[in-house]
Order: C-alpha cells, then structure tokens, then sequence
C-alpha cells in the first residue's frame, strides 16, 4: 500500500512505527507511543519511542526523541510530517511539550499524521496542518515585539 500523499510514508515506514512502538519503555503509565518524522530537505525518516523514568521530568516522549535525532544528526530542519502511534485505534494527539517542540521545526505545510486502525488494520486515521494544532504560535516572533516595545 502507498501512502503517497505523504512523501515517504510508506508501509516499510508503517512497520517500523510498530517496531519502536513495541520498544517504548513506559512501565509506570504503560502507555506505548511511536513516532516517525520526516524532515522537508531529507529524505531520511527517523523514528523514536516514548521511554519513562522514576522521575517523571526525566521522560522522554517518541515525538521528541524522533526530531532530536534528526535535528542532532542533521542540525536545524523543518518538519515535512510526523507521525504519532499510540495504543488508541483512532490516534490520540501529541501532548503539550511536544506540540511545543514540534513548534520549533514547523511552518505552515507542516502536517501531524495520527495512527490508529482503518478496517482493522494500521495505518493514518487523521492527518492534521500543525497549524490546526496550534493556531497562534508562541515562538521568537513574541520575543523580538516585547524587545520592539520596550526600545519605544
């Protein structure tokens, strides 16, 4: 099956989503969740898995654990796609600090593809623009106006 409305998402990307998904480490909330990002300059696809700790600050979610490497093997990059599992059949959204982070390396083509169950079997139940997510971006825009207003 192609996924061709996502540059690179194919069923070998699919498996691989289900790979990292069965390596997530999360034995206090046993909520497993993957991800999958690809980059719009690279046609590298890099994955990641949700991994817990004691120390709940200490966690790491798939989302960012999938653009940190990519962005620490291949520096600064806008996101093309990423791509969520978790143990919802309709796909759940990234959490708050990820939708941050994916803020970071977003623009207006960015898309967020949720993966659940069509028929039964694995695959994208939604694609959002992370401009639906995330409406009104908090990001160095913000930053520079108060810097603007206080020079004044």
């Amino acid at each position: 099956m192609s996924h061709s409305k996502h540059q690179g998402f194919t069923d070998e990307v699919l498996n691989k989503i289900e790979e990292y998904y069965s390596r997530a480490y999360a034995p206090y909330s046993k909520f497993h969740v993957s991800s999958a990002v690809k980059f719009q300059d690279n046609d590298e696809i890099y994955f990641g898995c949700n991994i817990e700790n004691d120390a709940y600050g200490s966690c790491m979610c798939a989302e960012r654990v999938a653009i940190f490497k990519g962005i620490s093997d291949h520096g600064k990059q806008i996101i093309d796609w990423i791509a969520l599992k978790t143990n919802s059949d309709t796909g759940d959204m990234p959490c708050g600090g990820c939708i941050q982070v994916i803020n970071e390396f977003a623009d207006q083509n960015t898309n967020v593809l949720l993966i659940g169950k069509n028929n039964g079997q694995p695959g994208i139940v939604r694609t959002l623009k992370f401009t639906e997510i995330l409406p009104i971006k908090f990001d160095n825009k913000f930053f520079q106006d108060m810097r603007d207003d206080y020079n004044k």
